[in-house]
């Protein structure tokens, strides 16, 4: 816990103030760890914060990354979750399990695509738009000025008002 803990706080904290920032928590949450200890598991942490303040980076999947450290929201989850009480979930954004991860993207997407395709090459939504595009069109108007007027992409008027093979 103290780990992450103190992982959580290079991010956000300045690294000159980052060793009494973890030693005033890891004192007031686990009083029974001496100085040492404290220094020993947060060490890495530390030296990692150090490097990121001077600007170093390390190689990382092809490329050159801030040095500290790195956890993906299922990791954490597996290390915290006997921490973590079942009222919080539904509260909770970053720390959780895939499935409930999974879940809540299911709703953003399903509420974000819910203006479905017709199947003529316009969505639901844009029927009304497409129509008055094609009556400006056949009145002989610009396609820029269409697009303007409606605000659409020219390139979307120039698809609504190809005939259909």
């Amino acid at each position: 816990m103290l780990f992450h803990l103190s992982n959580a706080l290079s991010w956000f904290t300045r690294y000159e103030a980052l060793e009494n920032e973890i030693s005033a928590v890891a004192h007031t949450q686990i009083p029974s760890l001496s100085s040492r200890e404290v220094r020993d598991y947060t060490g890495p942490i530390v030296k990692r914060a150090q490097a990121a303040a001077e600007g170093r980076l390390i190689s990382y999947n092809n490329g050159l990354v801030d040095p500290r450290y790195r956890f993906r929201r299922q990791t954490l989850y597996k290390a915290l979750s006997p921490l973590i009480p079942s009222v919080l979930l539904p509260d909770m954004r970053a720390i959780i399990p895939d499935d409930l991860a999974q879940q809540r993207k299911s709703e953003r997407d399903k509420s974000r695509y819910s203006d479905s395709n017709t199947g003529r090459g316009v969505r639901q939504g844009n029927v009304e738009k497409r129509a008055q595009a094609l009556k400006m069109r056949s009145q002989g108007l610009p396609i820029a000025h269409i697009a303007q007027t409606l605000s659409v992409d020219p390139k979307t008027i120039r698809r609504w008002s190809k005939k259909p093979k």
